[in-house]
């Protein structure tokens, strides 16, 4: 179950379209996340997504994560997360996945991994972009954690037909959460970055730590 929540005021800032700057007052109430080891491979779908996450899509054009129940991380699993980036064209458009709340109190180590599978189109100008964030503060601001695309994010050879990873064609990625050590409420998303280029899986993903003795 989540603990009590608390309250607290935050200043957000944004700027309009048409260049004006404003500035409002947010009170945000955040509750503590459920607590670590946490693992999420898919498996338990559909429904997609997992229960407590939550889709965000970012072109509002319909065009967002899917399950695939054929394909997962080093293929030990039927189910990952993918993006239809190779049959979707819809440049710069940020969907995104959103995990539910963790606690990271009395933490004294917390990392995340999670198994990762992409290639670009053989012209270079093709390639998607994979984003992590975290937020503390339900999602008024984001830090950005992680950030691979083209080439760095790649786990097989170019090709312009839609690609699907074999056993080997995976990758584990480890993603230091130091920063957000105590904290009792943190949310991540995984954001896909579009750009015409070729389908990108994201599986088994894991967040471990060490936990300090309680306090007395």
């Amino acid at each position: 179950a989540l603990s009590p929540t608390v309250s607290t005021t935050y200043s957000v800032t944004g700027t309009g379209t048409n260049g004006c700057t404003a500035s409002a007052t947010t009170t945000v109430t955040v509750g503590n996340g459920i607590p670590i080891p946490f693992s999420e491979g898919f498996q338990n779908s559909p429904p997609f997504l997992p229960t407590g996450w939550t889709m965000n899509d970012g072109g509002n054009d319909g065009n967002i994560w899917l399950l695939n129940t054929s394909v997962g991380g080093f293929s030990a699993t039927g189910n990952c997360a993918w993006y239809d980036n190779n049959g979707i064209n819809a440049p710069n458009t940020r969907d995104e996945m959103e995990m539910m709340r963790l606690n990271f109190s009395n933490l004294t180590t917390v990392q995340m991994t999670f198994d990762v599978a992409y290639c670009r189109k053989s012209n270079a100008s093709f390639s998607d972009t994979c984003v992590v964030y975290v937020s503390t503060n339900c999602g008024v601001s984001w830090t950005q954690v992680y950030s691979k695309g083209g080439s760095t994010l790649a786990t097989a050879p170019n090709q312009n037909g839609a690609f699907t990873p074999t056993t080997t064609q995976w990758r584990t990625e480890t993603v230091s959460l130091t920063a957000y050590i105590n904290q009792p409420s943190v949310i991540i998303k995984f954001q896909n970055r579009n750009h015409n280029g070729n389908n990108l899986y994201i599986d088994n993903i894991n967040i471990t730590g060490t936990t300090s003795n309680p306090p007395t």
